[in-house]
């Protein structure tokens, strides 16, 4: 049996505020940027934790730990429950009178949903590379993939850098 899922690997780039970059400067830090690097499903609410073991992702040499091993959520961090799963709570009011009897029966059902797990990374750094991303799967019989990706700080054939405007968030 063949089955697919589609994933996406990417990556998200912010330049810091002016003044934490000021404060790196003073303790020779030259990050410029805050960056995520992430891998999840095309589908933003399906979990891939359900077919990857790990994801290891390599960064530049020249950060201190450049291998990151991301490892599944195990299942006693996750609900027991399948996310389909409903409960209920009845309560039951009776009210006798002398010729009636009515009863009402209120029923609250709730959903539990859990978050799809998503592989990430979060750094900060100054300089572009590429990052590699390999994929270990549950099922024994599959190999591992590996994927990689560029990380880019500013669009792609911007010439000159001081002319991007930080986030209007900052």
């Amino acid at each position: 049996m063949t089955s697919s899922v589609r994933i996406v690997l990417g990556t998200y780039a912010f330049m810091l505020p002016k003044q934490d970059r000021k404060k790196r400067q003073v303790i020779s830090d030259p990050s410029t940027h805050e960056w995520i690097c992430l891998l999840r499903s095309r589908d933003v609410h399906e979990d891939l934790g359900h077919i990857l073991k790990k994801v290891v992702i390599t960064l530049h040499p020249s950060f201190a730990q450049p291998v990151r091993v991301i490892e599944r959520q195990h299942e006693s961090n996750l609900s027991m429950r399948d996310p389909t799963t409903t409960t209920t709570r009845e309560s039951t009011t009776t009210r006798e009178t002398t010729t009636t009897r009515e009863t009402t029966t209120t029923t609250i059902t709730t959903r539990d949903a859990l978050e799809p797990q998503y592989f990430q990374v979060e750094e900060v750094g100054w300089g572009e590379f590429e990052i590699a991303c390999k994929l270990h799967f549950i099922d024994p019989d599959e190999r591992p993939v590996e994927l990689k990706h560029y990380l880019r700080l500013y669009p792609e054939g911007t010439a000159d850098i001081t002319a991007i405007p930080p986030p209007d968030h900052y």
